[in-house]
């Protein structure tokens, strides 16, 4: 009876444990997309950005003429 009863009680914890987990976890993901998107969007509105777009299309259209 109280082998059972430890046991039970060893798997509660762990579950809790487990949920514990899961929840920091989640709360990280959702902390790193927001960062992501952050980023996202501000190096769309960067306008001395290197890895802009806009940028990378205006390099490669000047080096086509280059080679011309």
């Amino acid at each position: 009876m109280f082998s059972t009863l430890t046991a039970l009680l060893h798997r509660e914890k762990k579950l809790l444990e487990q949920r514990l987990e899961i929840a920091q976890l989640q709360k990280k993901i959702a902390q790193l997309e927001d960062k992501n998107q952050r980023m996202r969007k501000a190096m769309r509105h960067c306008t001395t950005c290197d890895y802009r777009l806009e940028a990378k299309v205006i390099r490669r259209q000047q080096a086509e003429v280059l080679q011309r």
